[in-house]
């Protein structure tokens, strides 16, 4: 008798290979920041309201959202700064194109002594491409966001700080 399997060998079993996913199409650094803050509460548009990249400058202008307490405005405040930082650095635009700074512009709505109610700019402050590159964002609180920013280059109204 022949020792030999005559059952024919198994057949070869292939895998199919996965579709080639498209990478998704990089949003802008506008539209990144957008979904970040979300939308305004005070009926103010968007968020940013105002974005210009002003040569190799960023500057972005944010209404701040209203909350419960003065304080939860202030952190607020500080978590979109963060918020605006972080995405910025995480951008493919930011190595691309190499911006040299960022300008942050907080809006809120205020009343001055005669009653008299406006959207004002109640937080400006100044990031190098330096400093931006060297927050650990991952370690540090949002709380600390305006000690980051260089120095003498943070105006913020006494109401908010």
């Amino acid at each position: 008798m022949d020792s030999r399997n005559s059952a024919s060998p198994p057949a070869q079993t292939t895998i199919p290979k996965a579709p080639a996913t498209a990478k998704p199409p990089v949003v802008s650094m506008r539209e990144a920041m957008s979904d970040e803050l979300g939308s305004s509460n005070r009926d103010q548009g968007s968020r940013p309201s105002q974005w210009s990249t002003n040569g190799r400058q960023i500057v972005v202008t944010w209404p701040i959202n209203d909350n419960l307490t003065d304080g939860m405005i202030k952190d607020g405040a500080r978590l979109d700064t963060f918020k605006i930082l972080k995405t910025i650095r995480n951008h493919p635009d930011w190595q691309k194109r190499k911006y040299v700074d960022v300008v942050v512009r907080g809006t809120y709505s205020m009343q001055n002594t005669y009653g008299e109610v406006r959207e004002a700019e109640v937080i400006e402050a100044f990031f190098s491409r330096a400093t931006i590159n060297r927050i650990q964002f991952d370690n540090i609180s949002f709380k600390d966001i305006f000690d980051l920013a260089d120095p003498l280059s943070v105006t913020i109204h006494p109401e908010f700080q």
